[in-house]
């Protein structure tokens, strides 16, 4: 839960690299990004941080460079950055 800790450290206007630990976990195994604890714990950094932080990088140079197939972060949390209207998707 550090992440959604942020907002102690001073004010930021973007959020980068926000779900890299998922970076990898196309092509090997790192961690089941289904899994719902998992989930659990991105959705609440996600929502701890949606009102004081507007911008929220996608990242698809991986998608680029051939590592992966999809960007990232997750699907389900793209999905839930649209319900909650942060970004422009």
């Amino acid at each position: 839960m550090q992440f959604a800790q942020l907002l102690e450290y001073g004010k930021f206007d973007i959020v980068g690299h926000w779900d890299i630990i998922s970076k990898n976990c196309e092509k090997t195994f790192l961690f089941d990004e289904t899994d719902k604890r998992y989930q659990g714990y991105a959705s609440d950094c996600f929502y701890a941080l949606k009102d004081e932080i507007s911008i929220f990088e996608i990242n698809t140079g991986e998608v680029s460079r051939g590592y992966r197939t999809t960007p990232y972060p997750h699907s389900f949390l793209l999905r839930e950055m649209a319900k909650t209207g942060v970004g422009e998707l």
